[in-house]
């Protein structure tokens, strides 16, 4: 057994923290913080991760080192507060901020192992300053699929994605961007269709719609927004439309001079 649970109860008293207080900054029950500190249950991977980043204590340490009072005073993060005598306050700025990464040649792997949570701890990570507790991945585009001529998801692009509660019709949206984690492989696409069989397509006009049968899906997670270096000019389209949204100016004002009155 992990010492996650002992950890928690020395974190709630030297925060001077209830057990609901702890639960809330956490988005959990009080009756789970009960159990972890029991020892009748540990968190899971995502909230390890939350309670680590937002007290600055290494997951590795919460799990695996037995925490003492003179230890965890060492932390920043608990000595706010102690000059002035003030109560401690802590900033939710945090929340979901560590975020597992999961890189192109990962993808094997992640299929095989994203439910093991010693696995998804290996995993690199990224940082994002979040306002409220997330489950999130980011994963590595790793094709020409997403791309248009205005732009779109380019190959080795960061996607940052929210994890579908349910893969169930209502959980899902029509023209929403997701990454689709299928037995055989990771892939982003946008989802045409939710009936038994989901239809999905790339944006790019080369590639042609698809169909993923609801077994072969291990997890659906909802693109957020994504991160790009490939920064283009502007393509023939939009300087054509620039260029015509200036002279509909430029008519509109030479009317306004010749017609004041019209």
């Amino acid at each position: 057994m992990s010492k996650i649970g002992k950890n928690i109860r020395k974190i709630r008293s030297l925060k001077k923290l209830s057990q609901t207080d702890f639960a809330n900054l956490f988005n959990l029950s009080r009756t789970s913080v009960g159990a972890y500190e029991e020892e009748r249950a540990e968190p899971k991977i995502n909230t390890l991760i939350e309670i680590g980043n937002y007290f600055g204590i290494s997951v590795d340490r919460l799990l695996n080192e037995d925490l003492t009072v003179n230890t965890l005073s060492k932390f920043d993060i608990f000595k706010v507060g102690e000059k002035s005598g003030s109560p401690t306050t802590l900033t939710p700025v945090a929340f979901g901020g560590t975020i597992p990464l999961i890189l192109k040649d990962e993808s094997e792997k992640y299929i095989q192992n994203f439910q093991d949570n010693d696995y998804l701890l290996r995993l690199p990570t990224i940082f994002l300053p979040l306002l409220k507790k997330s489950t999130l991945r980011a994963f590595v585009m790793n094709s020409h699929g997403m791309t248009h001529d205005m732009g779109g998801i380019h190959f080795d692009d960061l996607v940052v994605a929210r994890k579908v509660a349910e893969i169930k019709s209502e959980f899902l949206h029509i023209n929403q961007v997701y990454v689709f984690v299928t037995k055989k492989k990771i892939t982003i696409r946008r989802l045409l269709s939710k009936e038994d069989t989901l239809i999905v397509k790339g944006d790019n006009s080369n590639y042609t719609k698809t169909p993923l049968a609801l077994d072969d899906i291990l997890e659906m997670w909802h693109v957020e927004g994504f991160y790009s270096s490939h920064l283009f000019s502007p393509n023939m389209v939009e300087t054509r439309i620039e260029n015509l949204e200036n002279d509909i100016k430029n008519i509109q004002d030479f009317l306004k001079k010749a017609l004041p009155n019209v």
